[in-house]
């Protein structure tokens, strides 16, 4: 009998570890759609966003099997702890596999939709949607060109069709500095990619650490859930078969 009770409060303990950290995901994956840092412009928004609901989603799933889970354990319901753990694992192994697939295949799925964006979405110098608006300000204060550099404009038929003269955008030449940070040295000699005329490094490395912040934080949010769940749905287990006993 102390071996169920004590396993009670080890349930409830864990429960209560799953919905704080469920909590946790829905807060961090809502901070990332709002998006205060404003990375979403220029980067795969599409991705991130759908990401993010999906976290939010697992949140709220999370969030309710836990109260589901202590219902169960103070009521001593034998079919319900063992349904209980069974829909745990089932999200732990989703969540499992989601991870995997998110470690080997992150690194594309960004290079692709970056650079999709990119020639879907710019439109020049003078463009005036959200988008490049968000990218020509970001190659302007960062001192970057492009997502991987000055060729990802070669394929970018919008901006060829603005711009057919210019190999890339104004936006990508070496500037003054103070007290007139806004004068382009030389536009004629950046198209010529003159060295100290063209900013050639490309912004994907720029803004690769702000990306890997948001991933990472809902990674490792994620993580700590999977730890919590690993041993909820043990301590779960185990209840069930003492009281089944």
């Amino acid at each position: 009998m102390d071996t169920v009770l004590c396993m009670k409060y080890l349930m409830f303990f864990f429960c209560l570890l799953v919905f704080i950290g469920a909590l946790c995901l829905i807060f961090v994956a809502i901070w990332v759609i709002i998006d205060p840092k404003r990375i979403l412009d220029i980067s795969p928004s599409y991705f991130l966003t759908v990401a993010a609901c999906i976290v939010i989603l697992v949140g709220l799933l999370l969030s309710w099997l836990s109260y589901v889970g202590i219902y169960a354990t103070v009521a001593e319901d034998v079919k319900l702890l063992r349904c209980f753990s069974i829909l745990i694992l089932v999200i732990f192994i989703v969540e499992l596999l989601v991870a995997i697939l998110l470690y080997f295949f992150a690194e594309k799925i960004r290079n692709e939709y970056l650079v999709n964006q990119l020639v879907a979405y710019y439109t020049g110098d003078k463009g005036t949607n959200a988008y490049s608006k968000a990218l020509n300000g970001f190659m302007i204060m960062f001192q970057c060109c492009g997502i991987l550099g000055p060729e990802d404009f070669q394929s970018a038929e919008f901006f060829r069709e603005q711009q057919p003269d210019d190999l890339w955008p104004h936006a990508c030449c070496t500037r003054a500095m103070p007290p007139e940070p806004d004068a382009i040295l030389d536009v004629t000699l950046c198209q010529q990619n003159k060295a100290g005329y063209l900013n050639n490094i490309g912004c994907f490395s720029t803004i690769e650490y702000l990306f890997d912040w948001y991933m990472w934080t809902l990674v490792g949010c994620s993580l700590g859930v999977l730890a919590a769940e690993i041993f909820t749905m043990a301590t779960a287990w185990y209840l069930h078969r003492k009281l089944d006993d």
